[in-house]
């Protein structure tokens, strides 16, 4: 069998942090020595974290300037607007697609973020290719679906525009044979489907951040004590919807609540928003309240890897105090980091977290300033003696890269009807 090269295109990469740096991170401390990949991300990168994906087997190639969230966080952008960024973009994708076919062997190209405009510009990219070159099919593109496509796991549309945007924009790369197109959640598999008129569902992908299998035994999960347990309080970017907000009385809540030797943990990171944000006082805040207090650690940077897996190892509990509106319908990487790590959850009744929570066996509870621990502690033993989707796990849980570097995507492909 004809070996493929393979490359992860990135376009937020050196503007955006989150999951683009955090999936970057983990592939450079998962290659083996003699593996490389190439990896398509944006002139703004900067050089420190450039030469460390060097330094760790991947191929860096500045290729975009293209601003890649403009229609995720503009909802007010014009339609002309929309389409000259469409179109630049288009024109990116172009290029690193010709790139890639230069070289003479088959590829497998990695989207593992897209939005319904990003969508419309790798349609037209591809087309673009097809039309110059009847042999671009040695060129497969992976492409992960993360974002809700408009509607609710019950089926219902709540964002009509939005769902239409993402018909449009997906409707020409899924008939494509080169194509394949993959879901995040078993929740977002039934929307696509539902959303593109198909009468199969769509492939779910592994998670991303999976390196190994995981398959806790439920008795794994045993619920200790909050008093004295290692707590996550929050991790990741600072943002409102993510309830940075309410880190501050969050912290409040629990030095009441728990013992001396308890340990409450924030990492953050600040996102380009920052200055605009209002978070500068909700930082300054957690920086008076943790200086008090020495069961209280605040680190204001991105964890490396190791880091984020010894943090995650030591702990007993993770608080997603996530927006309740916005996350409703949808996901968070933290959720399967925690099944991950065998972590009990604090999280919204309904939000996505609290259902795909369950889904896994995973103990998830509600929670309220009004609530002693001996309550929520009542309702995680509750939550965890519900039953496992266990092939769902299965398919959730497989080592992510292995899953798109040894399995044939044709194989997906083909299975279209």
């Amino acid at each position: 069998m004809e070996k493929y090269r393979v490359g992860v295109v990135d376009p937020a990469l050196g503007v955006s942090g989150g999951h683009h740096v955090g999936f970057a991170m983990m592939l450079g401390e998962m290659l083996c020595s003699d593996e490389s990949v190439d990896y398509f991300v944006n002139e703004k990168l900067d050089n420190e974290f450039n030469h460390w994906m060097t330094s760790n087997g991947m191929v860096v190639q500045p290729c975009f300037s293209s601003n890649f969230y403009s229609n995720y966080s503009d909802s007010s952008a014009n339609s002309s607007s929309v389409v000259v960024g469409i179109i630049a973009l288009a024109k990116e994708y172009i290029a690193v697609i010709e790139q890639v076919m230069a070289r003479g062997v088959r590829y497998k190209l990695l989207y593992h973020t897209l939005n319904w405009d990003h969508a419309n510009a790798l349609s037209l990219a591809i087309q673009y290719i097809s039309h110059l070159d009847v042999v671009s099919d040695r060129v497969e593109h992976c492409v992960l679906l993360m974002f809700n496509p408009g509607l609710t796991h019950n089926g219902v549309f709540f964002d009509k525009k939005n769902s239409l945007n993402f018909r449009v924009g997906l409707r020409k790369l899924e008939k494509m044979s080169n194509v394949s197109l993959c879901t995040s959640c078993s929740e977002y598999s039934s929307s696509y489907s539902q959303l593109l008129g198909l009468k199969r569902e769509l492939v779910t992908h592994p998670f991303i951040f999976c390196q190994k299998p995981s398959t806790p035994h439920p008795d794994s999960l045993v619920i200790n004590g909050l008093h004295n347990a290692k707590i996550l309080v929050f991790v990741g970017d600072a943002k409102r919807d993510k309830g940075f907000h309410r880190v501050p009385d969050t912290l409040r809540w629990l030095q009441e609540n728990c013992d001396d030797d308890a340990r409450l943990v924030i990492q953050y990171s600040r996102t380009p928003s920052w200055e605009t944000s209002n978070l500068i006082a909700t930082e300054h805040e957690i920086q008076v309240i943790a200086a008090s207090d020495s069961r209280i650690e605040v680190c204001n940077q991105f964890w490396t890897q190791i880091e984020f897996e010894k943090q995650m190892g030591e702990a007993d509990f993770l608080i997603l105090d996530y927006e309740q509106d916005t996350y409703a319908e949808k996901t968070s990487g933290y959720l399967w980091h925690a099944f991950v790590f065998g972590l009990a959850v604090l999280a919204k009744k309904s939000s996505w977290m609290w259902r795909e929570g369950r889904r896994f066996g995973l103990p998830v509870a509600t929670w309220s300033d009004a609530d002693t621990l001996h309550d929520i502690e009542s309702r995680l033993l509750c939550g965890s003696s519900i039953s496992i989707d266990t092939e769902y796990v299965g398919k959730i849980f497989q080592p992510f890269w292995a899953w798109f570097t040894e399995n044939p995507l044709r194989a997906v492909v083909d299975s279209k009807v």
